[in-house]
């Protein structure tokens, strides 16, 4: 439940700040299996993931 109310905000937040800035750069650090992605309308926006790969 946590993880859905985390993944919720994030989203409603995100999208609040890409609807306030018409040209913007988002950047989601430490991704994992995160599809936030997939789920915001970027509009003008580029978004940007990044996650730690260690082999």
């Amino acid at each position: 439940m946590a993880s859905v109310a985390r993944s919720h905000n994030l989203d409603q937040m995100t999208q609040e700040y890409i609807d306030k800035h018409d040209k913007c750069n988002i950047v989601n650090l430490g991704v994992g299996l995160e599809t936030s992605y997939f789920r915001i309308d970027r509009k003008n926006s580029y978004y940007f993931e990044v996650d730690l790969f260690l082999h």
